[in-house]
């Protein structure tokens, strides 16, 4: 059975395609993903499943969604992954950390970036390379629809500071550069015919001089 969001009398439930309520009435809730939903309670994230409802996890301070079997949470300041067989928290405590992607999720520590395998463990020394391209392919994304706005100047921003280092410095100006010239090309295109067809009118108008000199103007000899 399928769910939707609903919010009444200031408490969020899941409202099942039969028309009935689910859930205790939570502070906050999100979407099923994977079979299961993160809601907040008493300040606290826990996470529900779409069968029984019940709350699963030790209560966390933050919450993300399942991806490939887990997801990232935040307690005491430090952030773990849990699955769903038992939530048990994975992982040496991180900084930050985000969902499961093709087989590796991003996590900070000691102030830099890395990926992690589903080992838990750094993948390898290129790691802060993989996490550098992994942006870059969100930006590749997003670029498109927010070239060169606010938002997107800011998301480069946070992709060179978060790396700081020359070598991916030149691989996102690099692809910037391409994407730049990619999104120009149209309206270079556009810019083209448009100055074609300004040429072409002024072809008309001129032609038109030329005979109306050599011929005389028809309109003028009905005047």
């Amino acid at each position: 059975m399928d769910f939707k969001l609903v919010k009444e009398n200031g408490k969020y439930f899941y409202k099942g395609t039969d028309g009935k309520l689910y859930g205790e009435g939570y502070d906050d809730a999100w979407s099923f993903y994977e079979g299961y939903a993160r809601v907040k309670k008493g300040g606290k994230w826990y996470y529900v499943d779409d069968k029984d409802f019940n709350l699963h996890g030790e209560g966390y301070d933050d919450a993300d969604d399942f991806s490939e079997g887990y997801a990232p949470v935040e307690i005491y300041g430090k952030c773990y992954f849990v699955d769903k067989k038992d939530f048990k928290l994975h992982g040496e405590g991180f900084d930050k950390a985000f969902v499961f992607s093709e087989g590796y999720a991003e996590v900070k520590k000691g102030g830099v970036w890395y990926c992690i395998n589903k080992d838990f463990q750094i993948d390898d020394e290129d790691s802060a390379l993989r996490v550098a391209e992994q942006d870059i392919k969100k930006i590749n994304e997003i670029a498109p629809k927010c070239f060169l706005n606010e938002g997107f100047a800011k998301a480069l921003n946070e992709v060179i500071y978060k790396h700081n280092t020359q070598k991916i410095e030149e691989m996102v100006y690099s692809r910037l550069l391409k994407l730049k010239e990619e999104m120009e090309e149209p309206y270079k295109l556009i810019e083209s015919k448009k100055q074609e067809a300004e040429k072409l009118k002024q072809a008309k108008t001129d032609a038109k001089e030329t005979f109306d000199k050599q011929f005389g103007n028809p309109d003028d000899e009905k005047e």
